[in-house]
């Protein structure tokens, strides 16, 4: 079904007639002088058989339920379209610009052809916005002809251009700005082909192929903090004129021939503060410039393969500043250039170049030693001239002892200059240059028996994890993690040492009763509200009593639990909804059951910054009331199960890495409760209440995946938690022009019975460790605040405040409830 004005339907014949030449003719002669000239808007909300064509000014959107075989735009002027259905080409281009001007294109839905996804044949577009699919089963996803242009082109988180050929195709075109946050993949060549002009080019998604990105033009900024990746090569530009002007990779490059291969034009300086894991090959043997992190920060270049060491080939290949994690062979200039270090350079094991070596007096080289015949070392075919300075670091416990020699430096020509200082930690030592070599002996100092890994652990809170790393800390593909936390202040690697734990913000979570107690407090509303004398109103009010009723709940709060250097807290908001039904089969008795959704979003903080977890769980909940023989006395119970699924993550800032995991888990809790009104005069009454309440969370194992030698294997778990609270709640009631309302409060003591830390079993590398935090303070306060008005019907609303507070955690929740009595 299409919506809008009367011409429309010309519009899509002549579209869909275009093989009658002479009809079609006929058409446009006959009608399009009636045809306004100011923009139509129309609306697409069901399957059409035919193609639709956007002439002029006109607008179109196609609804989730509407469907068309192909759109085209011609001749237009500031046009948009909006498509959250689907555009399915099975025989040709699913959107096509032939001529004009879009403004913005906006893609929620499919767009698919089967050759290109979408293409412009002409023309411009100002803003092209995908958070759907844009697909092409035989070429391009997106194809942007000769002399056409995008000048916003974003893919969203959830988008996803991708063709069998390429994902993006650029013949002779232009983008202003391209931003990537989804994926952009091409199936048997480019992720994106890109033959013209990009203005910027903004990656923090994931773009993929044979080639992620081949570039025959220009590129004025590459900006890479997501990942670049080729089945043979990352990044390939060839072209005489063609340039990056300027490149920033904070994220992931790789390629299996090479992650960067540039065989003809221009290249700026690479700052790399994420990792290049491939060979660099700059062909045309220009010089290459490369900048590193700063802050513990440490840009990584590697071989493809893990554990392997991969190869630079250019120029002169040059150093410039930051810190710089080198585990490639380089040859400069076939072996007559020269590698210039002005950097940070760090070397865990022997690097061979071939060329000369210069090291200014900026310089540092950081030589990683795993033990006496595995550690860090530049193997120079010509000579070396050194300044600066030199930091040796021991990676394993015992690696570094008296008696031990290590020749960092080897060179085939001379050396000349030397070292302005030379430091490892702990130790004393001697420097020996002899001919071609460097040496550095170690004289006397520390024997290595103290465990340098768990020392530090124990220092962060961390000591079974350290004592892991001290096992893996003589494994190669460790070294490079390794060195870059021990370059790091006694701060800095307990931090570091930190975020290599397991997220622990999800146990925190059900440890402080953050995943049944938005729940338990909403049925406990329910059972105040239940009170018996409200049905008394509910008759006063002029409805009968009803023994049913059907209740809706929406809830939401905020919690918090503070941590410390040494302890992870968290901070976490939380919204979720309760549907309910109850029963009264005695005057004296009730019982009913709720279901219920919570959503909730955690972010760690202190000892546990950088962890975040996002939770949905699903709730089954059982309850009842029981006041026997009519008297003050009454009991209150409730027994929940819940399904709970978590979304986690975890920074590893020393690496630029984040660890996530997709895992369930069950929660289930008891709860029994008394308690005993007195009044105190009419209308008031105060009632001393207690509750016991019984709390069990099982999370299952998982294994991470994004932060490769940092990626955890973790356990499953089971946590409990016994609470107990004795307090009063106070109530008035009171009549007013809407119904019958009561207004109450509440003030308890609270205790854990069961406040033993919470400790998570994991395993990285295949070494298990366990790593533990603290519950919160095990004795609080819980206050609450709550009216319930009685309308006539059989209706009741209650709006409740709950806060729970602790020395060092604080809940905070709202929640609005609606009861209709039937």
């Amino acid at each position: 079904m299409v919506m809008g004005h009367p011409h429309m339907n010309i519009r899509r014949r002549l579209a869909c007639q275009a093989s009658a030449v002479a009809l079609t003719a006929s058409l446009v002669t006959t009608f399009v002088p009636i045809v306004p000239a100011q923009a139509d808007d129309y609306t697409i909300t069901s399957p059409e058989l035919a193609p639709y064509t956007i002439f002029s000014n006109d607008n179109l959107t196609i609804t989730s339920t509407g469907s068309a075989p192909q759109v085209q735009a011609t001749s237009v002027i500031s046009s948009n379209l909006l498509n959250d259905g689907t555009i399915d080409n099975t025989s040709g281009v699913g959107f096509v610009l032939n001529s004009g001007t879009m403004g913005t294109i906006s893609n929620n839905g499919l767009i698919q052809g089967s050759s290109n996804g979408a293409e412009l044949k002409s023309g411009t577009v100002s803003s092209f916005v995908n958070a759907g699919t844009i697909k092409a089963l035989g070429n391009a996803g997106l194809d942007l002809a000769s002399g056409t242009s995008i000048d916003n082109l974003e893919n969203l988180s959830t988008g996803l251009i991708t063709g069998d050929s390429s994902g993006l195709q650029m013949n002779n075109a232009s983008i202003g700005t391209l931003t990537n946050a989804g994926t952009i993949s091409g199936s048997r060549y480019y992720g994106v082909f890109g033959y013209g002009t990009i203005s910027k080019l903004d990656n923090s998604g994931l773009i993929s192929g044979r080639t992620g990105i081949y570039t025959n033009g220009t590129i004025g900024a590459l900006v890479n903090s997501g990942t670049i990746t080729g089945s043979k090569y990352g990044i390939y530009k060839s072209g005489n004129s063609s340039t990056i002007s300027a490149f920033d990779n904070s994220g992931l490059i790789s390629g299996a021939n090479a992650a960067i291969r540039i065989d003809s034009g221009a290249i700026g300086t690479i700052a790399n503060t994420g990792t290049v894991q491939g060979d660099i090959n700059i062909v045309t043997g220009d010089n290459i410039v490369f900048t590193g992190g700063s802050g513990g920060t440490i840009g990584t270049l590697t071989g493809y393969n893990s554990g392997s060491t991969g190869n630079i080939n250019a120029g002169n290949v040059a150093f410039l500043s930051g810190a710089i994690l080198l585990n490639d062979n380089v040859t400069a200039s076939s072996g007559s250039g020269s590698v210039i270090n002005s950097a940070e350079l760090h070397v865990n094991s022997g690097v061979n170049i071939t060329g000369n070596y210069i090291q200014k007096s900026a310089g540092s080289l950081v030589i990683g030693v795993s033990s006496a015949s595995d550690y860090g070392k530049l193997v120079i075919s010509g000579t070396a001239a050194l300044n600066g300075t030199v930091t040796i670091v021991e990676i394993s416990t015992g690696a570094i002892s008296v008696g031990d020699s290590y020749t960092i430096v080897d060179a085939t020509g001379s050396i000349s200059g030397s070292f302005s200082s030379v430091s490892i930690t702990g130790n004393s030592f001697t420097t020996i240059v002899s001919g071609t070599q460097y040496t550095v002996s170690i004289t006397s100092g520390s024997s290595g028996s103290t465990p340098i890994w768990e020392t530090a652990g124990n220092q962060a809170g961390q000591g079974s994890l350290g004592q892991a790393l001290d096992t893996l800390s003589t494994q190669s593909e460790y070294g490079n993690l390794l060195t870059r936390i021990r370059v790091l202040s006694s701060e800095g690697q307990s931090h570091a040492l930190q975020q290599l734990a397991p997220n622990i913000t999800a146990g925190k979570m059900s440890n402080t009763l953050a995943l049944s107690g938005p729940v338990t407090k909403a049925v406990e509303a329910r059972q105040v509200a239940q009170h018996d004398f409200g049905a008394s109103k509910g008759v006063a009010a002029g409805s009968p009593a009803a023994t049913n009723g059907l209740w809706g709940q929406v809830l939401g709060g905020h919690s918090r639990l503070d941590g410390s250097a040494t302890d992870g807290g968290y901070a976490a908001n939380y919204g979720g909804f309760l549907i309910g039904v109850d029963h009264k089969p005695t005057a004296n008795t009730s019982a009913g059951v709720a279901i219920s959704w919570l959503n909730g979003k955690s972010k760690g903080s202190d000892a546990s910054s950088g962890q975040s977890t996002d939770l949905n769980s699903y709730a089954l909940t059982f309850y009842g009331k029981w006041r026997p023989d009519g008297q003050s006395l009454y009991f209150d119970s409730e027994l929940g199960a819940a399904y709970d699924r978590f979304d986690q993550s975890r920074n590893i800032d020393v690496s630029g890495d984040v660890a996530s995991a997709e895992y369930s888990g069950q929660h289930y809790n008891a709860r029994l409760g008394a308690g005993y009104d007195i009044p105190l005069s009419e209308g008031t009454t105060l009632t001393p209440i207690s509750t016991l309440r019984y709390s069990y969370v099982r999370s299952e194992s998982y294994d991470e995946t994004g932060a490769g030698v940092a990626n955890l294997h973790v356990d499953s778990n089971n946590f409990d938690s016994l609470e107990g609270e004795i307090g009063a709640r106070i109530s008035q009631d009171i009549d007013t022009s809407f119904g019958a309302m009561t207004f109450d409060a509440k003030a308890a003591f609270v205790h854990d019975f069961t406040n033993s830390p919470v400790s998570v079993s994991a395993s990285l590398g295949g070494v298990g460790f366990v790593s533990s935090s603290d519950k919160p303070a095990e004795n609080g306060v819980r206050l609450g605040l709550g009216s319930t008005l009685f309308a006539e019907g059989g209706l009741s609303a209650r709006l409740q405040y709950d806060g729970d507070f602790r020395s060092d955690y604080v809940s905070h929740s709202g929640m609005l409830m609606l009861r209709q009595a039937f």
